[in-house]
């Protein structure tokens, strides 16, 4: 606890998100007894926590051992971790695409847009849609709509790496007089 308001109202939002989560990732430090708070988190949210116990390179064999053992009869997926080292990278992968995935990556229907470039694509591309739905409420002829059915459709292909080659926009625009 913290007598910090800001502080109390960070704590606050992690709390509240953490009820709303699939999936937690929790940081602790080898060789350091867990926090009540870590406790709290581990009793309340352990079914759907990952567990990085990070700095496991500065601890002796016998102590990381003992130290994994005594955490694996808590709730939660303990990996071991070292960013010094790259201990544990693929673990945490591996674990973090299980969950995500279900256990079932190959067949996954899971769409995920990785960067703020392919975001802003989206984004531009419901734009583009939006003004070609008012546009043609606006009553415009169809080629004008053409113009912001055409940048959605370049704005899609950016994220999906697709050409939109021509003949298809002709096909679509096929039963609509453009430009004539």
């Amino acid at each position: 606890e913290s007598d910090d308001l800001v502080e109390k109202m960070g704590i606050q939002r992690s709390w509240n998100a953490m009820e709303k989560a699939d999936l937690i990732l929790l940081l602790i430090q080898a060789g350091k007894d867990l926090s009540s708070e870590e406790e709290k988190i581990l009793q309340e949210y352990g079914d759907i926590c990952v567990i990085i116990l990070n700095k496991i390179d500065l601890l002796k064999e016998r102590e990381k051992e003992s130290l994994l053992d005594k955490y694996k009869k808590l709730p939660g997926v303990w990996i071991p971790f070292s960013i010094q080292e790259r201990i544990g990278f693929e673990d945490l992968e591996k674990e973090i695409k299980k969950r995500v995935y279900q256990g079932n990556e190959d067949n996954a229907q899971v769409t995920l847009l990785s960067n703020v470039r392919q975001i802003s694509a989206l984004e531009n591309s419901l734009n583009s849609l939006n003004s070609a739905y008012n546009t043609v409420k606006g009553g415009y002829p169809w080629d004008i709509v053409s113009i912001d059915i055409r940048q959605a459709l370049k704005e899609i292909s950016l994220i999906t790496g697709d050409n939109i080659e021509e003949s298809l926009l002709d096909d679509i625009f096929s039963r609509f007089c453009i430009g004539k």
